[in-house]
């Protein structure tokens, strides 16, 4: 049986990645890890994924238009025969142009129960006290429509906070590995 090739594209440490390669080594995933591509090269994650022996790729992104850079990474995901991208902690928007190159074969993962805790600092937000009683967790989305660029929920897990306001970042963190 023929494995999908994924492309998991990150930004930092590769905990996703991480997380990912163990389910595609378990066989829960019937994949394989055919390209990791970080817009940081100093990314923890690129190391990591060298030494486990799986195509690791740095193209820094910074002061690059954002759509010629796109044109780029897609160039790479290409020559590596990626037929799923995954955003697994990457930290960058994606162009009109990537979103086309890749129709309904893109899933992002995002530390936190969409709509709540968005943007940057979802883990952080997710433990300040002052939001204790909520429900933290992850949303794994599929963008599925660049018309609208509509994304449809694939899985979600969720946890209450501690009332006490003691639950810790890294709490959150492993939720997202569930």
């Amino acid at each position: 049986m023929k494995k999908t090739k994924l492309g998991v594209l990150i930004s930092g440490r590769g905990s996703n990645l991480q997380a990912i390669a163990a389910a595609v080594q378990s066989g829960t995933i019937p994949a394989e890890i055919a390209l990791v591509l970080s817009n940081r090269p100093q990314a923890p994650g690129l190391a990591w994924a060298a030494g486990q022996g799986i195509a690791a790729c740095a193209l820094p992104s910074a002061g690059r238009e954002r759509a010629e850079y796109d044109r780029e990474v897609v160039e790479k995901l290409r020559a590596a025969g990626v037929e799923l991208v995954c955003l697994a902690g990457y930290m960058r928007l994606l162009s009109g142009y990537f979103l086309q190159a890749y129709p309904g074969r893109i899933l992002n993962i995002h530390p936190s129960l969409l709509p709540a805790f968005p943007g940057l600092d979802a883990t952080q937000q997710a433990v300040d006290p002052s939001r204790a009683g909520e429900t933290a967790g992850m949303t794994l989305t599929g963008l599925i429509s660049m018309a609208a660029l509509a994304v449809a929920a694939v899985a979600t897990a969720a946890r209450s906070l501690q009332s006490n306001g003691t639950t810790q970042a890294s709490a959150v963190h492993d939720l997202l590995h569930l």
